[in-house]
């Protein structure tokens, strides 16, 4: 497995922590980094660890299953770019915290089954600012975690969102979230 269940529990603990807080994710901080720290640490002493992959599982708790498998996806990718071992840990950060802007969204938006509205998907699309804006408000994060959160969905080609930038302008820890 790419994490251990125990790691796991941690991460998935952490991040739902650091989403319901959202007066900062200051106090959760230490917590998630000292996460994010045992899953580079682990997956570190792996060799091929992008054969893992496949590993990582989707469940019902979908906004914060989905933070942290796309945290450990990152992860993943970066050791198998090379990123230095700081930026590994950065990257994870920011793959967990990516969608923190959801939060101030409606849950009837969020949990909808069915097709959303123009509207309704324009509002979603206003996570990425939100959490930028969001993050940005606690001065313990480093300036690229809240970069990731608001360049998530940017696109190379430029048919990204919120600002519709391309390839270089795109931060490169977000252009791997």
């Amino acid at each position: 497995s790419v994490a251990s269940a125990e790691i796991r529990l941690k991460l998935i603990s952490s991040v739902r922590d650091a989403f319901t807080n959202t007066n900062g994710v200051g106090k959760q901080l230490a917590h998630l980094q000292s996460a994010v720290e045992d899953v580079v640490h682990t997956l570190a002493k792996r060799e091929n660890v992008l054969l893992y992959l496949n590993d990582i599982d989707y469940t019902s708790d979908y906004l914060f299953m989905h933070s942290v498998n796309v945290g450990l996806f990152s992860i993943v990718i970066g050791m198998a770019m090379n990123v230095p071992h700081e930026e590994l840990c950065l990257l994870g950060m920011g793959g967990f915290l990516h969608d923190f802007g959801k939060t101030a969204i409606s849950s009837n938006i969020i949990d909808k089954r069915s097709k959303l509205t123009l509207t309704e998907f324009n509002e979603i699309k206003e996570h990425a600012s939100l959490g930028y804006r969001m993050l940005k408000n606690d001065d313990q994060l480093d300036y690229r975690i809240m970069f990731m959160a608001l360049q998530h969905h940017e696109r190379c080609n430029g048919s990204g969102y919120p600002w519709g930038i391309e390839k270089e302008k795109i931060h490169p820890l977000a252009r791997i979230v």
